[in-house]
């Protein structure tokens, strides 16, 4: 590559890639123990890059390479490049006018030239010559030494010529008669094909006779399984169906004995709830029907939940939006004497929840709201009861919020262990949530759990 550059005049690629060369050569021969031949490459390198600097007319610098590569090609009789690199050198000290230095070296390479066999060094030391006559102003010697080099380069010429015209006629004679061997290599290789090619469609019938008699009787074979699955697949078929029917009819009979205890466990409730109503009517101390009123509401509650369940398709899911609402329409007749200035507002999302957590839910949103009813308001007063329940899909929690406008609560009213409060703290255990109770614009009570 670096000599590739060199030619082309590209000197920088030439020298980065003559010294990338040299690294390589100079960091092998550390380690061999043949120092002749790497030092004979790093001269030869040196020489190269010797010449890169000749061409930059950094002719001053270029010596000292090419004195190396001088030395190390003798020692390793390689007088080619040592030829090469004394008329270098000789040109070099031409062009800094050291004319006696350079006669040295151009009659030091006489005897190198004579024994290679390469015309190249020869000439190149004629032009030397010439040169040197031209610098010291024997013009004669210098014209007699230019013609030597254009006689010896014309007659270099010709005999190349001459050699080539007989190369070109060998060689077309050669290309004629390797012409005609390949043409016979052609008709031998294409009847060889044509041979080959019948064989081979000869065995491909053969091996096509076998795969179809093979095909066939996998045919036969499957069509023989296929009949016999068939009959197989009918049977079983015939069995699923007669278990599925069996399963739907026990479904179907499983669903009517939920529904009917769902409907039974409702009429009871509410047998019960109105029994506790009759006995409220018999009673005049105001604290006892008061006490009756909360149990019936409570025991409603519970009631509301397996009338949703009974009229509903779903025996195992509650929609608590339905549930909420028919409950605080319920609260709010009961409460209908007491104020009817008091209204409730609910706020719930589309949420199905089981069984097991909208009892005990239903429940806590019973005493609440109920407090607020009983706590929450003066007489006179008018007032909002608000519900709301959501589900945060990001931690897949369950918050509901009962708040009104009220008058809000004293922090001693938590700390008397009323049944409500009670009540409402064991359900919030058994759903194993957070309850906080707050002032803000009234009571305000927030309950968290997992879904």
């Amino acid at each position: 590559m670096g000599v590739h550059f060199n030619r082309a005049n590209n000197l920088d690629s030439a020298v980065f890639y003559f010294n990338k060369a040299k690294a390589y050569v100079d960091a092998k021969g550390k380690y061999d123990h043949d120092k002749t031949y790497y030092d004979f490459f790093s001269g030869l390198i040196d020489g190269n890059i010797a010449s890169a600097l000749a061409k930059r007319k950094k002719y001053r610098e270029a010596i000292p390479p090419l004195k190396k590569d001088i030395y190390y090609s003798l020692k390793a009789k390689n007088l080619l490049s040592a030829s090469n690199s004394y008329n270098l050198i000789a040109e070099c000290y031409l062009e800094l006018k050291e004319y006696n230095l350079a006669r040295k070296y151009i009659d030091s390479c006489k005897p190198l030239i004579a024994e290679v066999e390469e015309l190249s060094p020869t000439l190149s030391n004629m032009l030397v010559e010439a040169k040197y006559y031209k610098c010291t102003g024997n013009l004669n010697k210098a014209a007699e030494y230019y013609d030597k080099y254009i006689h010896y380069k014309d007659s270099i010429t010709k005999t190349d010529n001459e050699n080539k015209l007989i190369n070109q006629q060998v060689s077309f004679e050669l290309y004629q008669k390797e012409s005609l061997l390949i043409d016979k290599e052609k008709i031998i290789q294409k009847n060889k094909l044509i041979s080959e090619h019948q064989k081979t469609q000869r065995s491909y019938l053969l091996l096509g006779i076998a795969v179809l008699v093979f095909v066939i009787l996998l045919l036969v074979i499957n069509t023989q399984m296929n009949k016999r699955r068939q009959a197989e697949l009918f049977i079983k078929n015939k069995h699923i169906v007669q278990q599925k029917t069996a399963i739907e009819s026990a479904l179907k009979e499983k669903e009517f004995l939920i529904k009917e205890i769902h409907h039974r466990v409702k009429n009871n409730l509410q047998i019960i709830s109105s029994m506790l109503n009759l006995q409220a009517e018999t009673i005049d101390n105001a604290a006892a029907k008061e006490v009756l009123q909360e149990s019936r509401l409570r025991i409603n509650s519970m009631a509301l939940i397996h009338q949703l369940l009974y009229s509903k398709n779903n025996m195992l899911n509650v929609s608590i939006s339905d549930y909420l609402n028919t409950l605080l329409s319920q609260i709010e007749k009961s409460y209908n004497g007491v104020s009817s200035k008091i209204v409730t507002d609910l706020k719930c999302d589309a949420i199905n929840i089981d069984l097991d957590t909208a009892i005990p839910l239903g429940l806590i949103v019973n005493e609440l709201v109920t407090n607020s009813y009983k706590h929450a308001f003066n007489k006179a007063d008018s007032g909002i009861i608000s519900v709301a329940f959501s589900k945060n899909e990001a931690d897949n929690t369950y918050t509901l919020k009962v708040n009104d406008n009220g008058k809000g609560f004293d922090a001693t009213q938590l700390k008397n262990h009323s049944l409500g409060m009670e009540l409402i703290q064991m359900l919030a255990e058994q759903l194993n949530s957070k309850m906080i109770f707050k002032n803000e614009g009234g009571t305000l009570a927030e309950i968290t759990f997992s879904a």
